[in-house]
């Protein structure tokens, strides 16, 4: 049997987190947090790996799939990824410091998102 990977986890992460706003809508109340790079795959409970979301929100973003949020709320995505400190490549590749990587998935929607002067 294969071993997983020990992942970074923080209940204060978590907490601090949840104490923030809604990145989408600035929502206060029922502020949950969404691992950009899931648990499973290897994310941890890092700062710069928790996005604040509401419920309606969080429940968006899995229900309708990452794409299709990612696209929806573009400059609101966008904006959180660089002040966490993740990188955006010419190449449309978003990577963090230390080798963490964002889904290939979520940087081919930043990359297709109508009049993005980010990939001109």
């Amino acid at each position: 049997m294969i071993e997983k990977p020990k992942v970074f986890k923080s209940p204060k992460n978590i907490a601090a987190t949840r104490k923030r706003m809604c990145l989408i809508c600035g929502n206060r109340t029922q502020v949950q947090c969404h691992h950009i790079i899931s648990v499973g795959a290897g994310g941890g409970d890092n700062e710069w790996n928790l996005m604040s979301l509401c419920v309606t929100h969080h429940a968006e973003w899995h229900h309708n799939g990452k794409r299709s949020f990612v696209r929806k709320y573009y400059s609101h995505v966008l904006r959180w990824l660089v002040w966490q400190g993740w990188e955006v490549g010419k190449d449309g590749t978003i990577t963090r410091k230390g080798g963490a990587r964002i889904d290939k998935k979520v940087t081919e929607s930043l990359r297709r998102v109508p009049n993005s002067k980010l990939y001109r």
